[in-house]
C-alpha cells in the first residue's frame, strides 16, 4: 500500500512540472525517474528482507513456547504416572507380604505335593479317601483349610482388595475369599499360566465390573519354602482383585502444574485396540485409531485429534512399567492460539512498520530533489500532508495491537513518548503521561530502580536488559526490560528507547514448574521411606550433612540446592535391589557387589528424563566414583566428577561408617575421620577438611545432634 502510494504521488508530481521549460522539464523527469526506480528497488529489497525476518522470528517464538508447553506437560504427566505407578507397587507389596508368609507358602506346597486333583478335599463328604495311606494327609489340607481363608478374608478386608484367591499349578482353586466358588475365566488362566512360566509377578489388562466398577487382577507366585527343597520353585498362584476406580480419578485428576483447559486420560491397549477410561465411571470407549507411538512406546509430544473432545489438542503420554496403559495429557490448541498468533501479529506488524519507514525515507529522497519548486506545489503538498496522515494512522494502528509497553525518555529522564499499551495499562493518556518522569509514574522505589538502569546505558552508550517486579493498580507484573540508547545524525546521544515485555505468566509458570519438580523429589522420597525406612532415614542424613559441608566450603545456592536435592534421591536405586541382600549380614561375594552396585543405573533409568534445571541426575549416578578412579559405575577419575557428587560421596561414606552393623559396631566420629584421612584417593581431602570443621564446630554439634534423631 505505501508503495502505491508513492508512485501515484511521483505521477501527480510528474504532471505538475510538465508546463517548466523543455531543459528543466527533462533534468527534473531524469532526476525523478533515477529516484523512482532507486525507491522501488530499495522498498522491494527492505519489504522482503523484513517479511523474511519476521516469518523467521515468528516461528522462533512458536517453537520456543510450544518447547516450554511440552516441558511443562512432561513434568505433569510424569508426575501422573508415578502416582499410579507408585499405586501398583504399593499394592504388589502388599501381596508380596502375603505371598512370603511362610504360613500360606508351606500350606501351598503341601497342596502341590499332594496331587494335581485337590478335589476330593475341597468336595469332601465325608466319605474316606480313595487311597487310605493318604488319610492323614488329607485330614490335615482340610483342618487346614478354614484357617487359611479366614486369614486370606481379612487380609483382602484390612488392606482395601476386593477379593483373593490362591490357585494350584493345575488351575483349581483351593483358597478363596468368596463363599461361592467362582469359576476363573479363560483370560485369568492365561495369566496365571504366565506367572508360573515367568516365575514373577502379573498385571491383567483393567476391566469393566457392572457392579463394582473398574476391577485389576494380579496374579503373585506362591514359592515353596526354601527349606523344602534345593531350588525354590512356584507351587501355586495368589490372584489378588483390587478396585482401581480411585486410582484412575486420582491419576486424571488436575495437578498444580496443569492448566483448567488440561485434560489427563487413562488409555489400556487391549488385543491391539486401544481404548479410553470414562472419568468419573466405569465405562471405557474404544479409540478409532490407535495411539502413534514411538520406539519407547511413548505418544511424543505434538498437535493432533483429541482422545475425548471434538477438537485439536497438544498432547503428550508416558506408557506405565508393567502394564498396557498410558497416561496422555492434552490442552486444547485453542487455549494457546492466542499466544502464538500474537508473536505473528507482533512480528509482522514490524515488518510494515520498517517497509513503511524505508517508504517514507525514500518519499523523503524524491522530496528533497523537488524542493525548489516548492512555490508552484502547494498543492501538491497538502495532498502529501493528507498521505502522511494517513501512514502516521497506519503507524497507530501497527502500534496500538503490539503488547509490550514502548517508551522514549529524554537525557532528563521525561517521558517524550508511550504506546498505547503502556498507557492503557497503566491507567493514563498517552498524551498526559509526555513529560512525566518514572517516579510519576510508577512510585518512588520503583522509579529510583528503573533510573539506576537508565544511567548505565547512558554511561555506557551500550543496550542492557533488567528484570523487574512492577506493582500497577495493586497487581504485581513481571518485566524483561530492555534499554537501548538512540543518537542523533551526528551520533550524540539523544535518549533512551524502553521495552517492557509481560513475563509474568512465564515467571509463575516456571515457578509451579519448580513447586512441582519440589513435589515429584517429595513423592520419590516418601516412596523411599514408604518401601524402607532406613533407607529414607539415611538419605535424610546425608541430605543434612552434605548440605552443611557444601556451604562451609561456599559452593555457592545452586550447587548447595543440588546436593540437597541429591542427597534425598540418593538411594531411589536401592528400591530395586534385592532386599535380601540388602538385609544380608556379613561381606558381599563379588557377585552380590556387582549386583548391588546396580542401584545406580536403576536410579538413572529413573531420574534421567526428568528436567530439574540441575544436575541432580548427574550427582546421584556420580557420587559413589572416587578420586583415584575405583568408584562406580563408570570408574571416573577427580577432575571427571562433579563436586557436589564428591561431596556426597564423602558424607555417604562418613554416615556409612558410622551406622552399626550385624557383624561390627558402628565407628565413633574420630575413628571414622581417621580411616577417610588415611585413604586420600577414595576421599577427597579438601572436602573431609571440611567436614571434620563442621562437625568439629559449635554448628557441627547441632548438625550431628539432628543426624542421631
Amino acid at each position: 500500500m505505501a508503495q502505491a502510494m508513492i508512485n501515484e504521488t511521483i505521477n501527480n508530481m510528474e504532471e505538475i512540472v510538465k508546463g517548466m521549460d523543455s531543459s528543466e522539464d527533462a533534468a527534473a523527469l531524469a532526476r525523478m525517474a533515477r529516484w523512482r526506480g532507486i525507491a522501488r528497488t530499495l522498498f522491494i529489497l527492505v519489504t522482503a528482507v523484513s517479511m523474511a525476518a519476521a516469518i523467521i522470528y515468528a516461528r522462533g517464538e512458536q517453537e520456543i513456547y510450544l518447547r516450554g508447553l511440552e516441558k511443562r506437560m512432561i513434568a505433569s504427566v510424569d508426575e501422573r504416572a508415578a502416582i499410579f505407578n507408585n499405586w501398583l507397587t504399593a499394592q504388589q507389596s502388599k501381596a508380596l507380604s502375603l505371598m512370603e508368609s511362610e504360613f500360606f507358602s508351606m500350606y501351598a506346597a503341601d497342596v502341590d505335593s499332594y496331587g494335581a486333583d485337590i478335589s476330593s478335599f475341597l468336595t469332601y463328604d465325608g466319605q474316606a479317601p480313595a487311597s487310605e495311606d493318604r488319610s492323614e494327609e488329607l485330614s490335615y489340607l482340610r483342618d487346614q483349610q478354614p484357617l487359611l481363608e479366614r486369614t486370606l478374608r481379612s487380609f483382602v478386608q484390612l488392606n482395601g482388595f476386593d477379593s483373593g484367591r490362591v490357585i494350584n499349578r493345575t488351575g483349581q482353586i483351593f483358597i478363596s475369599t468368596n463363599s461361592a466358588v467362582i469359576s476363573l475365566s479363560g483370560s485369568q488362566r492365561e495369566h496365571i499360566k504366565m506367572c508360573l512360566d515367568q516365575a514373577r509377578p502379573v498385571f491383567a489388562p483393567i476391566y469393566a465390573d457392572p457392579n463394582r466398577g473398574p476391577m485389576l487382577d494380579m496374579f503373585m507366585p506362591i514359592f515353596a519354602p526354601q527349606h523344602s527343597g534345593p531350588v525354590s520353585r512356584v507351587v501355586a498362584v495368589l490372584l489378588m482383585t483390587t478396585p482401581v476406580s480411585q486410582i484412575i480419578n486420582d491419576t486424571m485428576s488436575l495437578s498444580a502444574m496443569m492448566a483448567e483447559s488440561d485434560t489427563v486420560t487413562l488409555v489400556q491397549r487391549l488385543n491391539g485396540d486401544f481404548y479410553v477410561f470414562n472419568s468419573g465411571s466405569a465405562g471405557i470407549t474404544q479409540l478409532p485409531q490407535p495411539l502413534a507411538l514411538d520406539g519407547k512406546q511413548n505418544l511424543p509430544f505434538d498437535k493432533r485429534p483429541s482422545l475425548t473432545k471434538d477438537e485439536d489438542s497438544y498432547s503428550l503420554g508416558v506408557k506405565l512399567p508393567r502394564s498396557d496403559l498410558w497416561v496422555v495429557q492434552e490442552s486444547a490448541s485453542s487455549t494457546h492460539r492466542t499466544v502464538i498468533l500474537g508473536a505473528w501479529a507482533l512480528a509482522v506488524g514490524l515488518a510494515l512498520l520498517i517497509s513503511i519507514v524505508v517508504g517514507l525515507l525514500g518519499f523523503a529522497g524524491w522530496w528533497n530533489l523537488t524542493s525548489k519548486r516548492n512555490q508552484k506545489m502547494a498543492q501538491e503538498f497538502f495532498y502529501l500532508a493528507s498521505q502522511e496522515k494517513l501512514q502516521r494512522s497506519l503507524l497507530d494502528s501497527i502500534n496500538a495491537s503490539v503488547l509490550d509497553f514502548i517508551c522514549l525518555k529524554d537525557m532528563d529522564g521525561y517521558y517524550t513518548y508511550v504506546n498505547a499499551s503502556m498507557a492503557r495499562t497503566l491507567g493514563q493518556d498517552a498524551e498526559k503521561m509526555v513529560g512525566k518522569t518514572d517516579q510519576d509514574v510508577f512510585g518512588y522505589s520503583t522509579g529510583k530502580r528503573l533510573e539506576v538502569a537508565d544511567q548505565q546505558v547512558v554511561q555506557s552508550g551500550r543496550a542492557m536488559s533488567t528484570r523487574e517486579t512492577v506493582y500497577i493498580a495493586g497487581k504485581k507484573y513481571e518485566f524483561q526490560i530492555s534499554k537501548v540508547p538512540y543518537f542523533d545524525t551526528d551520533n550524540k546521544l539523544e535518549g533512551i528507547v524502553s521495552v517492557f515485555r509481560d513475563i509474568t505468566e512465564m515467571v509463575a509458570a516456571q515457578e509451579r514448574q519448580n513447586k512441582a519438580m519440589e513435589g515429584i523429589v517429595q513423592a520419590m522420597v516418601v516412596s523411599v521411606e514408604m518401601i524402607d525406612p532406613y533407607l529414607g532415614g539415611h538419605s535424610d542424613r546425608v541430605r543434612i550433612l552434605g548440605e552443611s559441608v557444601a556451604q562451609n566450603l561456599n559452593m555457592g545456592e545452586d550447587s548447595i540446592a543440588t546436593v540437597k536435592l541429591a542427597a534425598n534421591l540418593s538411594q531411589l536405586g536401592k528400591l530395586f535391589v534385592d532386599r535380601r541382600l540388602l538385609e544380608k549380614e556379613g561381606v558381599y561375594t563379588e557377585e552380590e557387589r556387582i549386583a548391588m552396585r546396580k542401584h545406580v543405573e536403576y536410579a538413572a533409568k529413573i531420574l534421567h528424563n526428568i528436567d530439574f534445571s540441575l544436575p541432580i541426575y548427574e550427582t546421584v549416578y556420580e557420587m559413589n566414583e572416587r578420586p583415584d578412579g575405583t568408584g562406580y559405575p563408570k570408574g571416573l577419575k577427580h577432575d571427571e566428577i562433579l563436586p557436589e557428587a564428591l561431596v556426597l560421596g564423602v558424607v555417604n561414606t562418613f554416615c556409612a561408617m558410622m551406622r552399626p552393623r550385624s557383624y561390627r559396631e558402628g565407628l565413633t566420629m574420630d575413628r571414622a575421620l581417621e580411616l577417610m584421612k588415611a585413604n586420600p584417593g577414595q576421599n577427597d581431602p579438601k572436602i573431609v577438611d571440611a567436614l571434620e570443621q563442621l562437625i568439629r564446630s559449635p554448628l557441627g554439634d547441632r548438625v550431628l545432634a539432628s543426624l542421631k534423631k
